[in-house]
């Protein structure tokens, strides 16, 4: 009897600690409000940043418009030192912190009023150096095709027939954007497509700022 009991007594002790234990685990479990956080020392995915030899769109943006600004504003001091010039005007090319932008933005660089009335726009174009092709030989890009097949050839050719007056495209090539080490003009109506070999415009360079209504360009070397 004693025996018996002493047994029962036993399975009734280990009972218990296993109740108990039971107990402790649950109420320490995690509920679905209560899941791990990471620690401090766990790898967190964060979006790719640009490295310092890697410019962003906005870098980009920002240098492309500090070198267009900076050969406009010599064409602009050119061309009043050789004219005389009563009015012009000369489009900011401003656009939003999210991208929004004037429509403006479409027309050419710059619209010149002479003292005799005459009035003409100017766009403007500065690039590094020529392209060399394997067919065509050196050339360059002045003017962008969109998605839509709208090119900004096509944007100045509908403003100067809108505004009823002529434009010529000036690119610069080399050197600065404020000391360019060749200028070119171009008649609107002599460019056809996006890209220009330099063989064929070597005729187009410029000798003279000064306006002509009747050629409707500067002195090149034409």
């Amino acid at each position: 009897m004693n025996t018996l009991m002493t047994i029962g007594l036993v399975l009734l002790l280990a009972g218990a600690v296993l109740f108990a234990v039971g107990l402790k685990r649950n109420s320490t479990a995690p509920t679905a409000s209560q899941e791990p956080q990471p620690s401090a020392t766990q790898p967190v995915a964060l979006a790719e940043q640009p490295t310092e030899d890697q410019p962003t769109e906005d870098d980009t943006f920002a240098k492309n418009k500090v070198t267009g600004d900076a050969f406009e504003g010599f064409i602009v001091d050119n061309i009043c030192n050789e004219n005389k010039v009563k009015t012009y005007s000369w489009t900011g090319d401003k656009t939003s912190p999210e991208g929004n932008f004037s429509k403006e933005n479409y027309n050419p660089d710059l619209v010149f009023t002479l003292n005799d009335g005459t009035r003409f726009a100017v766009e403007c174009k500065f690039r590094s150096q020529w392209k060399k092709h394997p067919k065509f030989g050196e050339q360059l890009q002045w003017s962008n095709t969109y998605s839509n097949g709208h090119s900004q050839r096509d944007n100045y050719a509908s403003f100067a027939k809108r505004e009823k007056i002529p434009v010529v495209v000036v690119i610069g090539v080399g050197g600065t954007p404020d000391n360019p080490a060749e200028v070119y003009c171009f008649p609107l109506d002599d460019l056809r497509h996006n890209f220009i070999q330099k063989n064929w415009a070597k005729t187009y360079l410029i000798k003279s700022y000064k306006y002509s209504p009747t050629t409707r360009t500067f002195v090149t070397a034409r």
